[in-house]
């Protein structure tokens, strides 16, 4: 039986890549692991269901993101909140579900924290906002600002419209600066994607405003200043930490694939042909890019051996099962590829759409790998002199 550790699966596709004639990948990166977040429901813990849902997965830590201090955001799906850490692994912020009374509030008064009951998207600047698409009675955006506390319109006690603030500003200005009927209609942003760049911009995926035909996305970001004025519309389906776009051609095959980059300003900067080692892609989970535009396009490989990780009684009887890795690529803008590196696929339900790894300011490479003892922040970092596609 070929193995097909975490170990040797680099070293075999490299193999194949040299035998196939095609382009060798030249980086070298090295594993370490930075911190492990013990399993729990407290602030500095996150949650893990005992029991799989409809799909077969359980709910668990997902959909890893990095601010510009190098601070660690994940989405504890399970305590219905967003976690902060510091690269060293201090518990920095717990933003989600709070305890409150949601019954008895007079109107404009909901403690719209209290009422969450799922977590779709989120994004944090380094400014320490965040922005939860959740779920309440409806679907909200909720805006968090860095004290903690949902940000909503100013009243007077009269309960007169002061000023517009938070999610109220922002789909006000959606409704009357685009043609997208969105106020009440959420459900556009459903998606679930939202970001922020390296300047404290906001940028919301959502139904595109007009659909031209042969147009490669149905979508488009809407982006916003650090403090919620609407900038305008950007093309793309991707977004990087310097406000680039990015969308993969609408007439891409697994033999020819090429992705679109817009920059901040919605200018089409370059268009890349990605080819992969082997010939043909496989169907690949969403990519993630750096400040240097360089893509990391994840693609899953069954392992022949599945992996089993057993967790304490208290967490759960049964244990966690790790069945496929990731195949990790990096290409340069130029569309040279840099990089191969293996990740576990952690059969944990998300929303889908967020990288399985994010990327750090000096090319690392994070992702989350559950053991006995919590869940291990993991980075892959670039060994020095390494550095290319700048």
């Amino acid at each position: 039986m070929r193995c097909r550790c975490r170990a040797c699966a680099p070293l075999a596709l490299l193999a194949a890549i040299a035998a196939a004639g095609a382009p060798s990948a030249q980086e070298v990166y090295v594993e370490e692991t930075l911190f492990t977040i013990p399993w729990g429901d407290a602030p500095g813990e996150v949650g893990l269901s005992p029991y799989a849902g409809e799909t077969g997965e359980r709910g668990g830590p997902c959909h890893l993101q990095l601010d510009r201090h190098g601070n660690i955001w994940l989405k504890d799906g399970q305590n219905l909140a967003v976690k902060c850490f510091s690269p060293d692994g201090e518990p920095l912020r717990s933003v989600g579900k709070v305890e409150g009374d949601i019954q008895e509030q007079r109107w404009g008064e909901w403690n719209w924290l209290a009422m969450i009951g799922g977590i779709r998207g989120y994004a944090a600047d380094a400014r320490g906002f965040v922005y939860l698409l959740a779920d309440t009675f409806h679907q909200h955006m909720l805006v968090i600002d860095p004290s903690g506390e949902a940000v909503t319109s100013r009243a007077d006690c009269y309960w007169r419209l002061i000023e517009r603030r938070g999610e109220e500003k922002v789909l006000w200005q959606l409704e009357h600066e685009t043609t997208v009927d969105w106020i009440g209609n959420l459900d556009l942003l459903a998606y679930g994607r939202l970001a922020t760049d390296d300047r404290d911009g906001l940028y919301l995926l959502g139904e595109a405003e007009e659909q031209e035909p042969g147009a490669d996305t149905e979508t488009e970001w809407y982006v916003f200043s650090p403090d919620l004025q609407y900038l305008g519309k950007r093309p793309g389906y991707c977004c990087g930490p310097d406000g680039y776009t990015y969308q993969f051609d609408s007439e891409n095959t697994p033999q020819n694939v090429r992705l679109h980059t817009w920059d901040r300003e919605g200018d089409l900067v370059g268009t890349r042909r990605l080819v992969h080692p082997e010939g043909s892609w496989p169907p690949c989970a969403t990519p993630c890019f750096d400040r240097q535009q360089n893509v990391y396009l994840p693609c899953p490989v069954e392992r022949e051996q599945p992996e089993e990780v057993r967790l304490p009684a208290e967490v759960s009887e049964t244990p966690l099962a790790i069945k496929s890795d990731y195949v990790v690529h990096k290409f340069s803008p130029a569309g040279e590829l840099l990089a191969l590196v293996t990740v576990p696929s952690v059969t944990f339900a998300s929303d889908g759409l967020s990288s399985p790894v994010a990327v750090d300011a000096s090319q690392g490479i994070y992702y989350l790998l559950p053991a006995a003892d919590g869940m291990r922040v993991m980075r892959l970092r670039l060994q020095a002199g390494m550095e290319g596609g700048r």
